[in-house]
């Protein structure tokens, strides 16, 4: 039984097609945004049951969270992806299995501006109030439905010595955090 999943970008593309959701996996190969990729990972998150849906990709990570959900899980599941980003950057400019000097190390690489502007887009394509936009804004949470959205900034390392597993590291350390 399985309640939470974390997938890259094109694992969701790949997920998406195979559960019967083309179009919602071509509108992110011809426009990956927090828009698609939330229309996707929303469809999968409902056919597949599952009560948390971590996509992560370059520069933010978006964790859709089943309602009901508090504000202690929802700031516990931020830091936990904050975490997960740390580890992968870490690994990323080690090429090594990560220890705790080199997670201070890690912790000079700034998180990405790109999250900031994919909150602005999927709160534009939600059509908020103004005073909702304000603290999705702020926040990074956005109230769709059945669910919770988590539009997360992430660290892109400016060196990579290894790339091969990053994602795993980024999804595994997330999950254990946010338990």
């Amino acid at each position: 039984y399985i309640d939470s999943l974390g997938l890259n970008e094109i694992e969701t593309v790949e997920l998406a097609e195979k559960l019967g959701f083309v179009k919602e996996a071509r509108d992110i190969v011809k426009n990956e945004n927090a828009v698609t990729l939330h229309a996707a990972g929303e469809k999968i998150m409902q056919v597949l049951k599952l009560r948390r849906l971590h996509i992560h990709n370059l520069g933010y990570h978006l964790i859709l969270l089943k309602k009901p959900v508090d504000g202690h899980k929802i700031a516990h599941q931020v830091n936990a992806a904050l975490y997960g980003s740390l580890a992968a950057t870490s690994r990323a400019l080690n090429g090594r299995e990560i220890t705790r000097g080199d997670l201070e190390t890690a912790l000079q690489v700034s998180v990405s501006e790109s999250a900031l502007h994919q909150m602005t887009r999927f709160a534009a394509h939600q059509s908020l109030s103004r005073h909702r936009a304000e603290h999705a804004l702020l926040t990074g949470t956005f109230d769709v439905g059945n669910h919770v959205l988590l539009i997360i900034p992430g660290q892109v390392s400016p060196i990579t010595r290894r790339t091969v597993g990053l994602g795993d590291v980024l999804s595994s350390c997330s999950f254990l955090a946010g338990l």
